[in-house]
């Protein structure tokens, strides 16, 4: 069913074009206050031995990270400051960076008029409708500067799925900017700058890509709205044959 290994419908395509200049419009003031961002701990996948070093040197942050099970804003300054003083390889993290929800800002306009690109793209890759009434998202992805994503297949964790997709909020961001989402396909490697104007589905069920994200480079802060979409997706949020 699905035929490629990944895809990038250009949002212009799949909104009207009073919906797409509403979005144009939205995303350039587009912004999270971070100081209101927790996100759980288990996110970061963080080795031993930066666990080890943060804990000698923040022992009362690192007590209170593990005890309530996550991590905020400053705590996540904190471990980017000690990343650069003893040095980050590929096996110190899997995940650096942060997620977010909450019902106000899933039920934002801005996001809506994501969900109504979403529901056409769906309506493009499976010629089905779909009949889910509530928002598709899953959680936003920030990533502050130095976050990143090291480079990684989605595994077994991924076996229910049919893609993952990924839309930006961010316009003008540049190449030398950094966060770039990389994919490595049988044809090579494809540099994708996160702009609101791209919309990338990495598929899971043939190709399963490798795919990382770059270290932000800058203080302007990348977001993405993170979303798998499921077997169970499938048969429960598109209409189906009868």
């Amino acid at each position: 069913m699905i035929d490629f290994d990944y895809k990038i419908y250009k949002m212009y395509d799949v909104l009207s074009k009073e919906e797409y200049d509403k979005v144009s419009e939205l995303v350039n003031n587009f912004n999270i206050d971070l100081k209101n961002v927790t996100s759980p701990l288990g996110f970061l996948q963080w080795s031993n031995k930066i666990q080890n070093a943060f804990k000698l040197k923040h022992p009362d942050r690192y007590n209170r990270m593990v005890n309530n099970n996550s991590y905020n804003y400053k705590d996540y300054q904190c471990l980017a400051e000690l990343n650069k003083e003893i040095g980050v390889d590929e096996h110190d993290y899997f995940n650096f960076l942060m997620t977010y929800r909450t019902e106000d800002l899933m039920n934002s306009r801005i996001v809506k008029l994501y969900d109504t690109a979403f529901r056409n793209i769906l309506k493009d890759v499976f010629k089905k409708e779909v009949i889910y009434d509530k928002v598709l998202f899953g959680h936003f992805n920030i990533y502050p500067k130095n976050s990143f994503i090291v480079n990684h297949t989605d595994g077994p964790m991924a076996d229910d799925r049919y893609f993952t997709s990924l839309f930006f909020l961010n316009s003008g961001r540049k190449y030398e900017d950094g966060s770039l989402l990389k994919i490595y396909t049988k044809n090579g490697v494809v540099d994708v700058i996160p702009d609101f104007n791209d919309i990338v589905l990495l598929d899971h069920m043939n190709y399963n890509c490798r795919h990382e994200v770059t270290e932000n480079l800058i203080d302007g802060v990348r977001y993405s709205l993170y979303t798998p979409f499921k077997l169970d997706d499938y048969n429960n949020k598109l209409k189906q044959d009868i």
